[in-house]
């Protein structure tokens, strides 16, 4: 019998473009085939309030730390996967749906919220965050550009908020701030910028350190601004790249590696308003035009969209993007899983959580985990990354607080073959079809879904469960048929490659 593949999911394809897919669940893309895609596993315990910012950092002397911030608080994670308060006396006052931002520089970590001052805590030194030295301004953003501290959507007490600055720290030296009209700063290559083509809006977030056409880049609401480092007096240099979309989502922007037409490069993936984009630092693509976009932004929540946050799956060659899709509320309910090897996605549903991000294992000793619970009852096993100080794993906080690791049981997985059918002819399903799995497929279910026009709607007759020999006995016929494959939660599976499935002539349409 023939292999009918499952086909990628491009929701934005009409049905009679071919080999396309709209149902596809809950799997990730995989070349040639589907994989699973695991649910969140609490890992830490709870922390007191709705989670706004993360950062995970590696010391030079290998200790690992994993900060998380709320409203009024930043924490640190223990040992004993408990929240210790490392706050400033004080805390904090976040703006209701305000995140944090936060960067490195060396071993030293900076916090900014735009309501306080940025918050810095050197590793391995300090026990708490502490303001930046005075001179430093309140910022909604901050980077790590070659050897400068950078603050952007800056407030100080002379100007106010200013949407369009972008301030830096003397060179090499992220807790000096020199007045900059002072001939201190023109010594120490401290100053700032207004990005003054205001055509372009408002700054969205600065990124630097990894692009491959840039130090760095300023996205704003329609336009980015390419950052390059030019040295005395003019310090930096901000040209627009020509053509390239702004950035609708400031937490949507992730710096990966992905697959340019000049090979691997060094980009920021983010969401534009009409789509996903990834930029080199030169020239921006597009990631799902005519393929995901337009089913993404309509299933986003329009008051909701500019919450879109995204991470990268270091293990998988993933970038994942956070949203509320439709029947969400302020917790994210959907997540859009591209592969940049790929560039293929895939669309997961899962139960609200507050957010996702990148992060670093905590590197914890046998006799650390003794707290945790016995071999028996620790929520991971012992050969897991997690326990490896420094190795990278996707993350995501629920809505209980806690940080979570994608390692859960399978969610329950969904896959569709593309439009089949013979040309000019009724064709029929009648026999056994064999879904190719690679893993145990024991309750694997198939539907076939078919119609007599691409004018009508499709029809799915009953799903029908594997049987002891490993096929589906089904029975159908249709001008267009598809073949739908269903998996329940916990399903232990690698691949999911296709059907094999034989149609058959059937009567003739007059």
């Amino acid at each position: 019998m023939p292999l009918i593949p499952f086909a990628e999911w491009l929701p934005d394809l009409p049905d009679i473009a071919g080999n396309s897919a709209r149902a596809t669940r809950n799997v990730v893309p995989r070349t040639a085939s589907y994989g699973p895609m695991p649910s969140p596993e609490p890992f830490s315990q709870a922390g007191p309030e709705r989670v706004r910012g993360h950062y995970s950092i590696q010391a030079t002397s290998g200790n690992s730390y994993t900060f998380a911030a709320t409203a009024t608080k930043l924490g640190r994670l223990k040992d004993d996967l408990s929240w210790q308060d490392v706050s400033a006396p004080g805390g904090y006052n976040t703006p209701e749906h305000i995140l944090w931002d936060a960067t490195a520089f060396g071993d030293r970590v900076v916090f900014t919220n735009a309501a306080d001052m940025p918050q810095t805590y050197l590793l391995d030194v300090d026990s708490a965050f502490a303001p930046l030295p005075a001179g430093a301004p309140k910022a909604f953003f901050c980077a790590t550009i070659r050897d400068f501290l950078f603050l952007g959507w800056t407030w100080d007490a002379l100007d106010g908020f200013q949407p369009r600055r972008i301030w830096w720290s003397a060179i090499g030296d992220p807790l000096d701030w020199p007045d900059p009209y002072s001939d201190l700063a023109v010594m120490r290559q401290s100053s700032f910028q207004d990005l003054q083509q205001s055509d372009l809006g408002h700054l969205r977030r600065i990124v630097g350190g990894n692009l491959s056409g840039a130090d760095g880049a300023a996205f704003m609401d329609r336009g980015i601004y390419r950052i390059a480092y030019v040295g005395s007096p003019a310090i930096f240099d901000f040209q627009v790249a020509e053509g390239a979309p702004g950035c609708a989502a400031a937490w949507s922007i992730v710096q990966r590696r992905a697959l340019t037409q000049t090979g691997v490069r060094a980009v920021a993936l983010y969401m534009a308003e009409d789509g996903f984009y990834q930029f080199d630092g030169q020239v921006s693509t597009p990631l799902g035009s005519g393929k995901f976009d337009r089913t993404v932004l309509q299933d986003m929540l329009p008051t909701r969209a500019s919450w879109t946050l995204g991470a990268a799956d270091p293990l998988n060659k993933l970038i994942v993007w956070a949203y509320i899709g439709q029947g969400g509320t302020d917790l994210y309910n959907r997540l859009l899983v591209y592969n940049w090897e790929l560039a293929r996605a895939t669309l997961v549903e899962l139960e609200p959580i507050e957010r996702i991000d990148r992060a670093l294992a905590q590197g914890l000793s046998l006799d650390e985990l003794d707290p945790l619970g016995s071999v028996d009852t620790l929520g991971h096993s012992l050969d897991s990354r997690l326990y490896i100080a420094g190795a990278p794993a996707l993350a995501v906080y629920d809505s209980a607080h806690r940080l979570n690791y994608l390692t859960g049981p399978n969610l329950a997985a969904t896959v569709e073959t593309g439009e089949i059918g013979l040309p000019g002819r009724r064709a029929k399903l009648h026999g056994i079809a064999l879904p190719i799995i690679e893993g145990n497929g024991n309750r694997a279910r198939i539907s076939v879904g078919r119609r007599e026009s691409q004018m009508a709607a499709v029809t799915y007759d009953a799903q029908i469960p594997v049987n002891m020999l490993g096929g589906c006995g089904l029975r159908s016929s249709g001008r267009y048929m598809r073949l739908r494959l269903s998996l329940p939660a916990a399903q232990q599976f690698e691949h999911l490659v296709g059907v094999d499935a034989e149609l058959k002539p059937d009567g003739r349409l007059r």
